[in-house]
């Protein structure tokens, strides 16, 4: 019973969905709705939260009112989501424009770009904003962004090119790459986007314009950062969705045939096919918008769905999840799946906990305390430390078989 009541969850949740990406009502969400009780209803909201879509999902059900429905709760958490973000996307423009006052050349990726594909922008939350500025032109950025109030939070781990930033409203992470170190089958994904300042463009953001990544450059960055949140614990469907109403919209002045070359260099083609097979069955999206090359196999989609929606944003849902990266990242830089992946979520390299164990970055010889440190933590929780790796290794081993359909393992360049 908790499986069937799991899949019509996951139904109205998709239905739903669709809708809001639409800006519609269909006649299958009315009927899903009739029949929805409190429950259900409940489940469908906090599956849309754990996938930062709650404001897009409560609007559709406070134009459905199913049976029951706390409409009160539900419109006032989605008014001060719409507020929080309207007081973000002004504080965005306003910063956007002091930079460019200031001669720093800066590009606006995903968030603002993306959330203005949507029929309702604001319905579309952002946890941050991402700038993208040249490494020449940091310090002058910076004393911007201090001149508005900004504080520093992160710096970033040593090489890692991107730094965040906050002021009241608004929490941005300043990129000076686009893709950090990401290499895709031996390819550093960062050499896809040389010379992409030259190629940007203007983007009308609703209450204002930004300048962003022109769309080619655009949408392999969607996909890459799709990829990369993909291999690392998993990736929720908004990012998804960000790329089927990008395609929708920008299809025809797409160069196909040079993306999908791109794509097949990377050994991506397989994963983003059956993405957007996804986008055709569940998200809206016309057949005849996704060209495609002939001797792509046929789309195998269903598991990578529900991958995604267990995921939740960011594969964040569990913290077996989350250990369960360490296992799918380092098989994908293998190309192979290896044994010894239980071993690898007890012992993690002091790459992976140098985030939660800062003084690894200096002083990585210490990895031994950081794994005691980490085991003592668990038990002082209550959590068993071997039950929990065990669990991520099965979780990861699943996700190893994900890895391999889509040929993301096992092939070299």
């Amino acid at each position: 019973g908790e499986r069937m009541s799991m899949e019509l969850r996951d139904r109205c949740f998709l239905a739903l969905l669709r809708d809001g990406l639409d800006g519609a009502c269909s006649q299958e969400s009315r009927e899903l709705a009739a029949n929805m009780d409190r429950v259900l209803q409940d489940q469908v909201l906090e599956l849309a939260r754990l996938h930062n879509l709650f404001p897009l999902l409560a609007q559709q059900m406070l134009l459905l009112n199913p049976p029951g429905l706390p409409r009160e709760a539900v419109r006032s958490i989605t008014i001060q989501a719409l507020a929080r973000q309207t007081v973000a996307t002004q504080e965005l423009l306003a910063l956007t424009q002091a930079l460019e006052r200031a001669a720093v050349p800066a590009l606006v990726v995903k968030g603002a770009v993306c959330r203005s594909l949507y029929p309702t922008p604001d319905l579309r939350p952002s946890s941050d904003e991402d700038i993208l500025i040249r490494p020449e032109d940091l310090a002058r950025a910076e004393e911007v962004f201090r001149q508005r109030g900004y504080s520093l939070q992160e710096e970033g781990a040593p090489g890692e090119a991107v730094r965040t930033w906050c002021a009241p409203g608004l929490r941005v992470e300043l990129h000076r790459s686009l893709c950090g170190d990401l290499t895709v089958a031996g390819h550093e994904a960062e050499s896809w986007f040389a010379g992409c300042f030259n190629r940007s463009m203007i983007w009308n953001v609703g209450e204002g314009t930004v300048r962003t990544l022109g769309l080619q450059d655009h949408l392999l960055y969607l996909l890459l950062h799709f990829y990369k949140h993909f291999l690392a614990g998993g990736v929720g469907i908004r990012q998804l969705c960000d790329i089927c109403l990008f395609v929708r919209q920008r299809s025809g002045e797409l160069d196909w045939p040079a993306l999908w070359g791109t794509l097949t260099a990377m050994h991506l083609e397989r994963l983003v096919w059956n993405m957007m097979d996804l986008g055709v069955r569940y998200l809206g999206l016309a057949p005849h918008m996704v060209w495609g090359p002939p001797e792509l196999p046929k789309a195998d989609s269903e598991a990578l769905l529900l991958d995604i929606l267990d995921a939740g944003v960011f594969g964040s849902s569990t913290m077996e999840r989350k250990h369960s990266s360490l296992i799918t990242i380092r098989a994908a830089s293998d190309g192979k799946c290896r044994e010894g992946t239980l071993g690898s979520a007890i012992f993690p390299p002091a790459a992976s906990l140098a985030g939660r164990y800062p003084y690894l970055r200096k002083w990585p010889c210490l990895l031994p305390v950081a794994w005691c440190a980490r085991g003592l933590g668990y038990l002082k929780e209550g959590r068993n430390v071997g039950g929990r790796a065990a669990a991520a290794a099965r979780f990861g081993r699943q996700r190893l078989e994900l890895l391999a359909q889509y040929g993301l393992l096992g092939r070299k360049p």
